[in-house]
């Protein structure tokens, strides 16, 4: 009987096994109950094969977006600003525009690379990006300096939602925080590699008659091309089309979504689903935490230089140097907190728990005098280490929320283009004329966080009663009353959500 299931499975094939959302049944009928199943050991096995094939590829992918996104920061301390004879407000123009082109199309984007595979997309954006952050080190004028910013932000919108949502497409919801946490990790190591790397390349100021920080966008953004060609090897698709697996994995990775999320790999796209998406209050609730915790991350990312120059008579390459050690504590809190979260399946109480870390460093920052730069730089770490455990909370919380995969898709677009929203806000927290002090800048990042933190528990509350009333709804129901339908999603009665 095995064998002529397995002709079966060969008679159709991959994709016609799964063409359609009722396809996990039907291959289920056609292997045979047993072909689905694993031991524990063995998912065990598959879940490690499949963190070895994904995590490192994407978490460096990440890193390379984050740091040729905030790099900009570390060429101003290398002379940047001085070089093309930039205005604060024309400085501040180029990182709005980088911004506002991310939450345009961010999504978009997940559609293009659920419609078009990963492993096509992806490396394709990251290799034009790569090529226009190369092109940024060959500027002269404002004007050039600002189009490479409005073409890199173009390039790179896609790169953080397609990742994020591919994770989510992989695991089941009690894994994937962790495996965020590793790939958001990449965001906050930026912070720490990129102070290091602008240090070393900064010291080539002269050579070729470029400064510093032309090399620093040269550099970085040559291997970042590198990275993009060795990535079309190293970027796999989703479950349904992933070629690491054989067909007994696929249809075990399949099951198990579906039987944790309500969704299955192949769904066909219905605009019932994009609709959903945009009714569903979640959708701007995470939108609403994600602005206020991104606007400290994004802040933190392109400033902390600067706040530090100011915390005493640094040179540059001592601010770049110093800049390092708060993301290297953000690294650490990011990985153990989403370990933590996967563990527990708490989500509102971490949030809430690091945003008043963070909430504490920027009273620190706004209440102690410039004369006592000490407390001023360790609030930093108070500030960065706690805002970064918060963002990965808060899209692990948004992947786990929704289903099936395009309303998935679509909520996690909105989200991540309000959380860029924060980014265009945040260009404009620490302008030149606020030192030392940067009271406007701190005093937002500190009321957002305090916000963010009330949005999580609302919300927090919010989803602990719908699941309540699920469970009297699904006790006070007959047997074969409720209805098992993937594209149900998040509002099917037996779909619990993580709080």
């Amino acid at each position: 009987m095995a064998t002529q299931d397995m002709k079966a499975v060969e008679k159709l094939g991959t994709a016609e096994a799964f063409r359609s959302t009722a396809d996990l049944g039907e291959a289920g009928n056609v292997w045979g109950e047993d072909y689905t199943n694993l031991s524990p050991k063995e998912e065990r096995r598959l879940v490690r094969r499949i963190d070895f094939r994904l995590i490192p590829i994407m978490a460096l992918l990440y890193l390379m977006s984050f740091l040729d996104r905030i790099n900009i920061g570390q060429a101003r301390l290398d002379g940047l600003q001085e070089d093309l004879n930039l205005s604060s407000r024309q400085f501040q123009n180029c990182l709005v525009v980088f911004f506002a082109l991310q939450v345009a199309f961010e999504t978009l984007t997940n559609h293009v690379v659920k419609r078009f595979r990963p492993s096509r997309t992806i490396p394709v954006m990251m290799l034009i990006w790569g090529i226009i952050m190369t092109c940024m080190g060959l500027v002269k004028t404002y004007e050039q300096l600002l189009a490479t910013r409005v073409l890199l932000g173009l390039a790179e919108c896609g790169l953080f939602p397609a990742v994020i949502f591919c994770m989510t497409c992989w695991y089941k919801r009690e894994e994937v925080t962790l495996r965020i946490g590793i790939l958001f990790s990449g965001a906050t190591a930026a912070g720490a590699f990129g102070g290091i790397l602008a240090y070393g390349i900064g010291r080539m100021g002269g050579t070729a008659g470029k400064g510093g920080w032309a090399w620093i966008f040269i550099i970085e953004g040559i291997i970042t091309v590198l990275i993009a060609a060795a990535s079309f090897w190293l970027v796999h698709d989703l479950p349904a089309e992933a070629r690491f697996l054989n067909e007994r994995e696929r249809a075990f990775v399949l099951k198990r979504l579906r039987t944790d999320q309500g969704t299955a790999a192949n769904e066909r796209f219905t605009w019932d689903q994009v609709r959903s998406a945009l009714l569903d209050y979640k959708t701007y609730f995470l939108s609403a935490i994600y602005f206020c915790v991104g606007l400290g991350f994004y802040a933190l990312a392109i400033f902390t230089p600067t706040i530090i120059s100011s915390l005493g008579s640094w040179t540059r390459p001592q601010s770049q140097l110093l800049s390092v050690p708060p993301y290297v504590l953000a690294v650490i809190t990011t990985v153990v907190t989403a370990f933590y979260a996967d563990r527990t399946g708490r989500r509102a109480v971490v949030i809430i728990f690091w945003t008043t870390i963070s909430c504490i460093g920027f009273i620190i920052l706004l209440a102690v005098p410039v004369s006592k730069p000490g407390p001023r730089y360790f609030s930093l770490f108070l500030a960065v280490s706690g805002i970064a455990p918060a963002a990965v909370a808060t899209l692990a919380w948004s992947g786990g929320s929704f289903a099936p995969v395009y309303k998935r898709a679509t909520s996690m677009g909105i989200i991540m283009s309000v959380g860029n929203a924060a980014g265009i806000v945040s260009s404009f927290l620490y302008p030149q004329t606020d030192a030392p002090r940067y009271v406007a800048g701190h005093a937002t990042c500190l009321a957002l966080a305090v916000l963010g933190a009330i949005l999580a528990g609302v919300l927090g509350l919010l989803l602990r009663h719908e699941n309540a009333k699920r469970d009297r709804l699904l006790s006070d129901s007959k047997e074969g009353e409720v209805e098992d339908d993937v594209m149900l999603g998040d509002a099917s009665l037996r779909f619990r959500y993580l709080v």
